[in-house]
């Protein structure tokens, strides 16, 4: 039997871009390029005639853009598309992320020379991502904002045993990741009672934009974490490039040890330094994200009466960190994004009685 190829649809305007990618993809025998087009408008034309099975999408083009063509096509034939983004690009990177935001399932820094030391190290990368990303058989534009929100009641807060001690959260994500960190974030009130701290896989140079982005609309302050910085309640803290992020006596340690999970910064670490430092007075939560990094963490986190959640299936573009958490049983409740909005709402209306 013959293993059908995955169809990719190459969207940019650069030659030597176009060149870079057609190297990589098409030594793979996985995959079929399937069109090469120079602009958003021409994407959206071609996807519309020939449904690939996955798109590569450069963000800065002429006569449409790569955010305008993703908005376009995920409205009318959605369809996995990879943001290819130059992250030394302010712009791109600002583009990028309300790419993801209307419908793009993730990004990747846009190839550097063929001949460049880590090249090889990229072109795994983007092969893996491409072919899991083609695995995403129904993607859909969730419209987080707008969309209706799911309540938990608040009951729930004073008929279960919710423990009212947590001093700190813990938030893991990985593809899909951004989308619903930002919504969560959006959804806090201006005086949360907790500080956030976050790991998200996300390709070297882009984590400052990311954390731009988030402050856009977060109610509450959004920055990158620094090597022997104090928590404060209220403020959200995000792993830099890197380097891995833990906690200890509510101060912030990064550390450049090796990888977990072929990962720096990884969930892994963070979790492990909450189940260490502070036990069943940390909340950890595991959102969407390929591999398993953070999952048995989480279940050791979990094992020292903390409270866990583990995102759900549905709502997960990806559903490895989190599934693998769950199999552990790792996770103390499996929520959507609203939910668990909702849950670290009734937690804040409960610490400040």
């Amino acid at each position: 039997m013959i293993n059908k190829k995955i169809k990719v649809l190459i969207v940019e305007d650069s030659i030597l871009f176009v060149t870079i990618l057609k190297e990589i993809l098409v030594k793979n025998n996985h995959f079929e390029i399937c069109g090469i087009v120079k602009n958003g408008l021409a994407a959206t034309e071609f996807v519309s005639k020939m449904r690939p099975d996955v798109i590569t999408m450069d963000i800065n083009m002429p006569v449409m853009n790569g955010y305008d063509a993703t908005r376009e096509i995920m409205s009318t034939n959605p369809t996995p598309i990879i943001i290819l983004s130059a992250n030394i690009d302010e712009t791109d990177i600002n583009d990028t992320f309300k790419a993801l935001e209307a419908g793009a399932v993730a990004i990747i820094e846009k190839p550097s020379a063929c001949d460049s030391p880590d090249f090889h190290l990229y072109e795994k990368r983007l092969v893996q991502l491409v072919r899991l990303m083609s695995e995403v058989k129904v993607v859909r534009r969730i419209d987080y904002k707008n969309r209706r929100r799911e309540y938990i009641s608040r009951s729930f807060f004073s008929d279960t045993e919710i423990s009212n001690n947590i001093e700190v959260i813990g938030i893991g994500a990985s593809t899909g990741g951004p989308v619903v960190i930002e919504k969560i974030l959006a959804g806090l009130p201006k005086d949360f009672s907790f500080p956030i701290v976050i790991v998200q896989h996300i390709s070297k140079g882009f984590t400052k934009g990311l954390v731009e982005w988030l402050n856009h609309s977060s109610a509450i302050p959004v920055k990158l974490a620094e090597n022997n910085e104090t928590i404060t309640k209220g403020v959200c803290y995000v792993a830099p490039d890197d380097a891995h992020l833990g906690i200890i006596k509510n101060t912030l340690m990064l550390s450049d040890s090796k990888p977990l999970y072929n990962m720096r910064p990884s969930v892994g670490f963070l979790f492990a330094s909450l189940a260490n430092n502070y036990g069943n007075k940390a909340l950890g939560i595991l959102l969407t994200g390929m591999g398993r990094d953070g999952s048995e963490e989480l279940k050791a986190l979990r094992d020292t009466g903390a409270i866990t959640i583990a995102q759900d299936k549905e709502s997960s573009v990806i559903f490895g960190m989190p599934g693998e958490a769950i199999k552990l049983n790792g996770a103390s409740f499996i929520y959507t994004p609203d939910k668990i909005i909702n849950f670290l709402e009734g937690l804040n209306t409960t610490k400040n009685k």
